[in-house]
């Protein structure tokens, strides 16, 4: 008979080879977060309509928690770390 230990463990197992082409395209998502991120500086200083307009949505909208566009893209790189 399967141990509870054997049996949880042959399932988290499958589960990681079963999503390794999700794996893959979260790793291309990590490499490139601070070319994102220094992208939205860019963009944010160049472009004042965007600037004011991320600024007002940070803090009209409770759902955001005000979080600015920067920190939601990093939370899928912090959310994989935990």
């Amino acid at each position: 008979m399967m141990t509870f230990q054997r049996l949880t463990g042959s399932r988290v197992g499958r589960a990681f080879i079963d999503s390794t082409h999700m794996l893959l395209a979260f790793e291309t998502y990590c490499v490139n977060q601070s070319t994102s991120a220094l992208l939205v500086d860019q963009l944010t200083q160049e472009r004042d309509v965007l600037r004011v307009f991320l600024d007002q949505l940070q803090k009209e909208r409770p759902s955001l928690r005000k979080m600015d566009l920067k920190a939601f893209l990093m939370l899928p790189v912090q959310r994989v770390t935990k």
